[in-house]
């Protein structure tokens, strides 16, 4: 198993146009301060960290435009997604090596000899209130396929979503 790519939007230093990092089996990043290193590592454990304090997202997470806004914000939206692949099932004993049950049934082979993978997204939605840190909602889904849907947060996307349990709710 292997993640072979995050895509991040409105996260911390990035803005809100989808951007997608390639990983390899060995990956670098290297940028001046400010670039988003750090942030793409950060975006990760919001995903797969260990606590539910590390996979919470917090007013500090959403992206702050460097040009002053027109108007107060109500309301900002991230996400983050990842592509995590499966190369060790096309080998030939691939059928008795075992994956995450949960993963197996979301993964995806789009061509014949291509590797299985599944995708994982993280929502979020900030809303200002009377509290300085707003309200913040959190979803983490598992991308099933490509049909047209609308989310939880009202946006058109190109993919229907289930909830991964386990990590939403707890």
């Amino acid at each position: 198993m292997k993640i072979s790519e995050i895509t991040v939007s409105n996260f911390r230093s990035f803005g809100p146009t989808p951007l997608t990092i390639e990983l390899s089996d060995t990956t670098c990043l290297v940028g001046t301060n400010g670039s988003g290193k750090s942030a793409v590592l950060v975006a990760m454990s919001k995903l797969f960290g260990l606590s539910e304090t590390e996979r919470a997202i917090s007013k500090s997470d959403f992206h702050i435009p460097i040009e002053p806004e027109d108007e107060e914000v109500e309301e900002r939206s991230l996400a983050i997604e990842v592509r995590v692949e499966f190369p060790e099932l096309k080998g030939p004993d691939g059928a008795s090596l075992r994956a995450i049950p949960e993963c197996f049934n979301q993964m995806i082979i789009e061509d014949v000899g291509s590797d299985p993978y599944c995708r994982i997204r993280l929502e979020a939605k900030w809303t200002a209130t009377n509290v300085s840190e707003g309200d913040i909602e959190q979803a983490i889904y598992w991308i099933e396929g490509r049909s047209l849907f609308v989310n939880a947060m009202g946006k058109l996307m190109t993919a229907p979503v289930s909830a991964l349990d386990g990590i939403v709710g707890e």
